[in-house]
């Protein structure tokens, strides 16, 4: 994750990546995604000690019309939420992330530390969906500056 133009205690910024699913299968398939580290997101490059706080991290609860634990953004640490902006019809729930990309509406929550589903389709992707991930982070005035990073891991698997 990057974010261009670093980063300023309280100014939230955003970062997106897009996400690219091509399968056949009839039943679609679900997006999982995992941080890298064991007990926050984001290490300094320098010191893997200093860490940037995450949010409450995601679970998901099951059936994508359930809503699951993911909240307005509030407060400093780093968030994220699949996007309906650029998320091909069919790969976003609004019960899940927010009705709308809008401030009052998108739901943020903190990488979890193990795989957690993140989008479900329950049909074929021929050609490639797409599913757009923001991340949104803003800190502290006593966070130490300097570069961060993070390892991310996303998986798609078909459904049964």
């Amino acid at each position: 994750v990057v974010f261009p133009g670093g980063i300023t205690p309280g100014v939230a910024v955003s970062t997106s990546t897009q996400i690219s699913v091509d399968s056949a299968n009839s039943t679609g398939f679900r997006l999982s995604v995992a941080r890298d580290d064991s007990d926050t997101t984001l290490d300094l490059s320098t010191d893997p000690a200093v860490n940037i706080t995450d949010k409450t991290a995601w679970i998901e609860p099951g059936a994508t019309t359930t809503p699951g634990n993911a909240a307005v953004y509030a407060t400093t640490g780093l968030g994220f939420r699949v996007m309906s902006t650029g998320t091909t019809g069919g790969n976003y729930a609004s019960s899940w992330w927010g009705t709308n990309d809008l401030s009052a509406n998108a739901l943020y929550a903190g990488l979890p530390t193990t795989e957690n589903q993140i989008a479900n389709r329950s049909g074929a992707s021929t050609p490639a969906t797409t599913i757009v991930v923001e991340y949104r982070l803003d800190v502290p005035s006593t966070q130490k500056t300097g570069a961060y990073t993070a390892g991310i891991t996303y998986t798609a698997v078909v459904n049964p």
